[in-house]
């Protein structure tokens, strides 16, 4: 099934369901092709969906529960994070290549040879089988905890944890654009990350109205995903000695990141500025509303679906 909650379906089952899904499909893929690049990519992608459905329910599982899982769902994404930011790293060098005029050339093939290097090094010093034996393991042990987790099966602990998570999202924004440092927009990518998959999780209460809002935060994380990998490249090339990489070769580089990142964190307020119309208390009380009107909904349907014809046509 999908990742979300289901119309008429209890939070505590959505729960259950969900997080277990995510479970076996990570567990199932991670053993049957464990060299796939993308195999550890997407196992990373349902980690990620794990974690926004435990802080979406915070409130609703006991402290100790909580801590025990989110630590263990975090902790195999950095086992299994390996050689990310060398694999995402050549594709941001020669999308800035792509959309900068006048970048140095001999620059990017210098720091594309670097990146190769640097790649090939640190496969060689991680050990890709161990790390994915553990992570299968820790993994499967927490699939068997999770069915047995006591859940609050109450709705508006979870529009109250997706509130909250809006607020974050909020304050982040603000201080990244208010600061400029490219930590701050790394923690407001996170954030909105976690808003986006929140907005999944919650896109059965009522589709047509929630596809938007889902979309505009989809492009926010998207701009502030392609400035990270912007940062990390910038932070890459600042370990490059001078010998294997000239000073003016390294100032048109860094001048392109630099405009590129402008460009993208102009979009990126755009973008904020239609999200943070929404109140964190006011978008809670809406998701409970809609859930509400949804039930009463179907309660309806299934009433007209009990009439007889004859009924019908008195």
């Amino acid at each position: 099934m999908a990742y979300r909650f289901e119309q008429g379906e209890s939070v505590e089952a959505g729960f259950r369901r969900i997080a277990d899904e995510q479970l076996g499909k990570i567990v199932g893929r991670l053993k049957r092709q464990r060299d796939g690049v993308t195999t550890i990519h997407d196992a990373r992608k349902s980690l990620k969906r794990l974690k926004a459905l435990l802080k979406l329910l915070r409130q609703g599982v006991s402290k100790k529960d909580y801590r025990r899982e989110y630590e263990t769902v975090r902790d195999a994404g950095r086992l299994l994070s390996g050689a990310r930011d060398f694999e995402v790293m050549p594709d941001t060098l020669a999308s800035l290549a792509a959309v900068s005029e006048g970048l140095d050339k001999a620059a990017v093939r210098e720091v594309d040879t670097a990146l190769e290097r640097a790649k090939r090094d640190f496969e060689q010093g991680w050990d890709r089988n161990q790390a994915v034996d553990e992570a299968v393991e820790e993994l499967s042990a927490s699939r068997k905890r999770f069915r047995k987790i006591a859940v609050k099966d109450d709705f508006e602990i979870v529009a109250k944890g997706a509130g909250k998570c809006l607020a974050v999202l909020r304050s982040q924004g603000a201080h990244a654009l208010a600061s400029g440092h490219d930590e701050d927009f790394h923690e407001w990518r996170k954030s909105a990350q976690l808003h986006w998959r929140h907005l999944k999780l919650l896109t059965g209460v009522w589709p047509e109205l929630m596809t938007a809002r889902l979309t505009m935060t989809r492009a926010l994380a998207d701009v502030l995903g392609h400035d990270h990998d912007l940062a990390v490249l910038r932070h890459f090339m600042d370990q490059i000695p001078d010998s294997e990489l000239e000073a003016s070769g390294r100032r048109s580089l860094e001048d392109g990141i630099k405009a590129r990142q402008h460009e993208l964190r102009r979009e990126a307020r755009a973008y904020s500025g239609l999200l943070i119309i929404d109140k964190p208390s006011g978008f809670s009380e809406r998701l409970c509303a809609y859930r509400a009107a949804q039930e009463k909904i179907a309660a309806l349907d299934a009433r007209h679906a009990q009439i007889q014809p004859d009924e019908a046509g008195e």
